[in-house]
């Protein structure tokens, strides 16, 4: 994020997060560029507001870049991400969209991300050893999420291009080489295929809800059985289930891969 306020080259710059919830946003992304001591002024754009509202009324705040993570329920997250790549096609208005790793195989995003070519997006995966964990407010979520999150970024539509995906992508790197504090980096891949090779999504659309309850029940009994010395199987895999050592998972393989494997493939 640093590397496109820096190419914003305005004096303050304003961080646009349009979900309220229990307003800790704006605390957080002050703290964080307080620590980074950026050159440039940064405000944070966190009020209590109805999003929706402001869009239908044509009276969003003014901002310079998108960054949020929207309700997983309901529609919001199709509704975030139609709104962040129209500004970022119109205003060049940059998105930083933490959400659940399995949007990026819904028919949603193909039709608003993965059918513009001209769209250049980036897709940040935790490292396998440091997940994203959420704080809920009280009475709400899940104590451990039960998919794994991934930040969505939209950079820049064709016509705005002013760097190179390498050059993204060894910044990337340089900044988690640098400010590390001995854990693992995050990895951060160009496309969907990439996104998949890394293990950042599964390829397989994910099952509907029906689906996934049957998947959970059937698993409850297997293991109910395994006591009489029965055996088990469940297709359910933990989000946070740590790779093997053999598993890319190291951020300069995924800069390799990424200016190594050029070759394209389609996914229906």
């Amino acid at each position: 994020m640093e590397y496109v306020l820096v190419g914003k080259r305005k004096v303050e710059a304003t961080i646009y997060d349009p979900y309220y919830c229990a307003g800790r946003a704006a605390t957080l992304l002050n703290d964080v560029f307080h620590q980074r001591r950026l050159q440039q002024s940064i405000r944070i754009q966190h009020e209590k507001r109805d999003f929706y509202h402001d869009i239908q009324m044509n009276t969003v705040p003014q901002y310079d870049i998108l960054v949020t993570n929207p309700p997983y329920s309901s529609n919001h997250k199709e509704r975030c991400l139609d709104y962040a790549v129209n500004q970022l096609k119109q205003y060049g208005r940059p998105y930083f969209l933490l959400m659940p790793n399995y949007v990026a195989m819904k028919e949603y995003y193909r039709k608003l991300v993965m059918n513009d070519d001209n769209i250049q997006t980036y897709y940040v995966v935790p490292s396998s050893t440091s997940p994203y964990e959420y704080d809920h407010p009280e009475g709400t979520g899940y104590d451990a999420p039960p998919f794994a999150s991934i930040w969505f970024c939209g950079l820049a539509y064709t016509n705005q291009l002013t760097v190179s995906k390498s050059s993204i992508i060894d910044a990337f790197v340089e900044y988690h080489a640098t400010s590390g504090k001995g854990n693992t980096p995050p990895r951060i891949v160009s496309s969907l295929q990439k996104l998949i090779h890394v293990g950042g999504v599964s390829g397989e659309k994910r099952k509907n809800p029906r689906q996934r309850r049957k998947m959970k029940q059937q698993a409850l009994l297997g293991t109910s059985g395994s006591g009489a010395g029965g055996t088990t199987s469940s297709n359910i895999q933990s989000p946070n289930k740590k790779r093997q050592s053999g598993d890319i998972g190291d951020i300069e393989q995924c800069r390799k891969y990424e200016s190594g494997n050029t070759k394209k493939r389609k996914f229906k």
